[in-house]
């Protein structure tokens, strides 16, 4: 049965992981113009309507001309032969996008792809402690495309995530190329430690996640669980720090709740526990700390 921890002395101790799911600012996506020799680099990629491919001139005498582009889009033909060319297009229109320098017919030749935008260009999600145990929550917009409303989450562990409120968007018509900032108050007390995350959803029901805010109330017994190293690819030490009273437990899970690995610790031990992770699938899993008094959460990336 677990223990009510009454926490005296508190220290406030601030962590934010970011697991990234939504895009930040429009993205500059640079061309470099004859690196190396005669060619474009990258030769191919996809942008989204809003972003900006900049030709960059690098060495040689060159150009970037349109061939193949979607009807209704802006054909461009530039001249690229000193350091101080430099060429910026911002795509108006989905589709494919072919060119070609006219001096190099033959072999320097480029595409991009102009993809619908995403639902949400923003910045990560934070938060702050106001009025003594509460937490505010804070996010920006700085584009927004048939966005409809956040969901509020929030979990005690990290894992079990519960709908607390409901913030609809600001964009007038779901649709907003400026910056929008958002917030919202979570009224019931932090007892010791909390996760909050985003649900973003769009006028057809679709949605992502933004990354995960994680905000603790530490006390003098806390423990506090370390990873090394993180991201990890065939082990990672649990450093634990704290005096762990009896026996805990550490558990590795992955983001469905799965136990894959647990094994026990006490101050008696040793060596660092040391989890073996070389036949895991790549991706985010969690590694718990459970004694009588508490339960603590590390989120770990494997490659």
């Amino acid at each position: 049965m677990r223990k009510t921890i009454t926490l005296s002395k508190s220290t406030l101790t601030l962590l934010v992981f970011c697991l990234f799911a939504f895009n930040s600012k429009a993205t500059v996506h640079t061309v470099l113009v004859g690196s190396p020799g005669n060619s474009f680099s990258p030769s191919s990629m996809t942008v989204y309507l809003g972003d900006t491919v900049r030709f960059q001139y690098v060495s040689g005498y060159h150009t970037t001309t349109s061939t193949t582009i979607p009807p209704g889009a802006t054909p461009w033909n530039e001249q690229m032969i000193s350091p101080t060319n430099m060429y910026d297009y911002v795509p108006s229109v989905i589709g494919s996008y072919s060119y070609y320098c006219v001096i190099h017919s033959s072999s320097m030749f480029g595409s991009f792809s102009v993809a619908t935008p995403l639902p949400i260009k923003m910045d990560a999600l934070k938060g702050k402690l106001v009025g003594g145990n509460h937490i505010e929550l804070y996010w920006k917009t700085y584009s927004e495309h048939n966005n409809h409303h956040f969901e509020i989450q929030r979990s005690e562990d990290g894992m079990e995530y519960k709908t607390i409120a409901q913030v609809k968007s600001l964009a007038k018509e779901a649709a907003s190329v400026s910056e929008i900032s958002y917030s919202y108050e979570d009224k019931k007390p932090v007892n010791k430690r909390v996760f909050y995350r985003l649900k973003q959803v769009d006028v057809n029901g679709k949605s992502s996640y933004s990354n995960v805010y994680f905000f603790a109330l530490m006390g003098e017994d806390d423990i506090i669980v370390k990873l090394h190293p993180n991201p990890a690819t065939t082990s990672v030490m649990v450093h634990i720090q704290g005096d762990i009273k009896g026996i805990a437990e550490l558990e590795l899970r992955d983001m469905t709740g799965k136990l894959v690995d647990r094994m026990n610790v006490t101050n008696h031990d040793e060596k660092m526990p040391v989890f073996d992770i070389s036949k895991l699938s790549a991706g985010t899993y969690l590694i718990k700390y459970i004694d009588n008094n508490q339960t603590v959460s590390e989120k770990l990336t494997i490659e």
